[in-house]
């Protein structure tokens, strides 16, 4: 009885701290042409239109706070970590994701997959966002975020 008590509690315990995986939200670059960038981007949400704006929204944060390698763009357009950005200008930040005013600097979104249902439990989808990166910068100049380029 003791040993099984014991199996039962290693078990227990190696499953526990097993690592935990979580779904990749992708971004690769689609094309680019005046002051656009396209983008292939995925989202996942617990409802099929929030996966598609988790998508948007991952576009915008790759732009914004990453870069995007083989384009123009591989250097981000805030030169700030996301952390210290988002804990800079937190009016600025929470208008833009979670009023959904980044949706106003999106030209197009496109779903390139279906919906599908993910073993997370999640709706996914991966959409070319386009992204007018011109109105986006000069957002971003405006309300004091970047500086204006060349100054």
């Amino acid at each position: 009885m003791r040993k099984l008590l014991l199996l039962s509690s290693l078990m227990t315990i190696i499953i526990s701290c097993s690592p935990k995986v979580y779904p990749v939200q992708s971004c690769v670059i689609v094309s680019e042409q005046n002051n656009t960038i396209t983008l292939r981007a995925t989202g996942f949400g617990k409802h099929k239109i929030e996966s598609l704006d988790a998508a948007e929204k991952n576009a915008l944060e790759s732009i914004l706070f990453r870069g995007i390698p083989g384009s123009q763009y591989n250097n981000p357009l805030i030169s700030l970590r996301e952390d210290q950005a988002l804990q800079a200008n937190p009016r600025y930040f929470k208008e833009l994701f979670e009023k959904g005013r980044h949706k106003s600097f999106i030209i197009s979104s496109v779903p390139v997959t279906n919906y599908s249902w993910t073993k997370y439990k999640k709706w996914t989808i991966t959409a070319d966002i386009t992204v007018n990166i011109f109105a986006l910068r000069k957002d971003l100049e405006q309300n004091g975020i970047i500086r204006k380029f060349g100054l």
